[in-house]
């Protein structure tokens, strides 16, 4: 990681950036999210939910900046996060799974303003962020060194340069699977839609299982 931070200007921004995007383009449960979301809700709710997890971000880096870092990444913390957000997943993807097989799910407006399995975007977003431990980590162990090393090299407002740049990479992605799948949305029917949110549910599923058994991992291994 030192060597990769290391350097100018110009060679931190472009590693910050690809940095960042490695860590956004593998599926996850914001992935997940943002996906449901734009399904149920179209393109400006799933942007909602990438707004959400950007808060969350915020919240991780001012607790790096009062030192509460080696906190963020003790085995506790890791744990309870693994634990704790591998249950909510389960719940999330278990509530979604059962929408979809109950065909309590449509494509039309009223039913989605009504019976959407999500109900509020920015919630949802934020909830995706902190149940998912990689992220806590990443943002502690990855994000940390990048943000204390702009710190060294552009000062107080280096505090802010790589939020900046990581969500450079962050928003473009997420508008544009936002985007695809809103409007594919409008080219489904009832069944095919109801199976692509069950496809999600399961999708959390396996994310909140996976965590469930990093967690118990940690405290008996």
């Amino acid at each position: 990681m030192e060597s990769l931070i290391d350097g100018d200007v110009v060679s931190f921004v472009f590693s910050a950036f690809l940095v960042g995007l490695s860590a956004t383009l593998p599926p996850g449960p914001i992935f997940v999210m943002v996906v449901t979301v734009s399904l149920e809700k179209g393109f400006i709710h799933g942007l909602m939910v990438v707004f959400g997890h950007a808060i969350v971000e915020i919240l991780i880096i001012a607790i790096l900046l009062f030192g509460l870092g080696s906190f963020l990444g003790s085995d506790v913390v890791k744990t309870f996060v693994n634990i704790g957000g591998g249950l909510v997943l389960i719940l999330m993807g278990y509530n979604l799974l059962a929408d979809s097989y109950r065909d309590r799910i449509s494509t039309s407006l009223k039913n989605v303003l009504d019976k959407s399995a999500v109900y509020n975007p920015l919630v949802s977003g934020a909830i995706a962020a902190i149940v998912n431990p990689y992220f806590i980590i990443w943002w502690t162990m990855v994000g940390g060194a990048f943000i204390f090393k702009g710190l060294e090299l552009f000062g107080l407002v280096g505090i802010v340069i790589f939020p900046l740049i990581h969500w450079a990479s962050d928003f473009p992605w997420f508008s544009f699977i936002s985007y695809c799948t809103s409007r594919g949305r409008r080219l489904l029917n009832d069944k095919v839609y109801r199976m692509i949110v069950g496809v999600c549910g399961v999708s959390l599923l396996a994310l909140g299982t996976m965590f469930l058994v990093d967690g118990f991992i940690y405290i008996f291994f």
